[in-house]
């Protein structure tokens, strides 16, 4: 992880290498399991964050020096934030195991319900209501288009354009 972190400072590697090694050793691991995580205001921030922090040493500049986010992306090619890759791949999974057979565990774990009161206060975030936010579908619309992969697959790049920039120009 040091040699990688290392290589992405350095002035050496010119930036269409280090954005090669970006997308094969550090979106990947950064975003392992995602399709499971419910994120919060709070976590997409924490992301981003991380994002423009690679970004930025990539580049060799700092968050003195005044450029805008946009204009880093702009600069290195980068079309689509951590967070928007992470609402896609979980409209890709939501996708997937709703095709699935009812007996599997996945879509029953994803359907079921759970017994019992719930805790006194704000209820936790939870997985499906947000994903569904995201598609601007209710549940029954979702499963009938979930079953029309194109259809499916149409939606996905709607799931990762729900997150609004940090900031604009």
């Amino acid at each position: 992880v040091h040699t990688c972190v290392a290589l992405l400072g350095s002035r050496k590697c010119n930036d269409a290498a280090k954005i090669r090694l970006y997308n094969t050793l550090i979106v990947p691991i950064t975003l392992y399991g995602c399709e499971a995580w419910t994120m919060s205001g709070k976590h997409e921030n924490k992301l981003l964050v991380f994002e423009m922090a690679a970004l930025r040493r990539m580049l060799g500049v700092s968050r003195r020096d005044k450029i805008r986010n946009v204009d880093i992306r702009e600069r290195l090619g980068v079309k689509e934030t951590l967070v928007q890759k992470v609402y896609q791949r979980q409209h890709t999974w939501l996708g997937h195991v709703w095709r699935m057979n009812n007996e599997r565990i996945a879509k029953f774990a994803l359907e079921g319900k759970v017994e019992g009161k719930r805790r006194v206060g704000k209820p936790k975030i939870s997985w499906l209501p947000t994903a569904l936010k995201r598609c601007g579908l209710n549940l029954g619309e979702a499963i009938e288009t979930a079953n029309n992969r194109s259809d499916w697959k149409r939606l996905r790049q709607h799931a990762g354009a729900y997150v609004p920039p940090i900031r604009q120009k």
